[in-house]
């Protein structure tokens, strides 16, 4: 099930400078930048249901924050 703690922003068709401004200007909006997920399409990522997708996504980002095990 999504973790609510986290916001998702799947892109999709932009260029890598097209998209670490989007991911800039969105931080910058945000209190709490950190609860935010960001993630590029890819070939296999289209082929997965969203809610699988997203599941992989913050699995992801919980390894890399060392966030790891702290599931709602």
């Amino acid at each position: 099930m999504k973790d609510p703690q986290f916001k998702t922003i799947l892109m999709h068709g932009f260029t890598h400078e097209e998209a670490l401004t989007i991911m800039r200007v969105v931080k910058q909006a945000f209190k709490e930048p950190k609860e935010l997920i960001f993630a590029l399409s890819t070939p296999q990522s289209l082929q997965k249901k969203l809610d699988d997708l997203l599941q992989e996504l913050e699995e992801e980002h919980r390894a890399m924050t060392g966030q790891e095990g702290k599931k709602p």
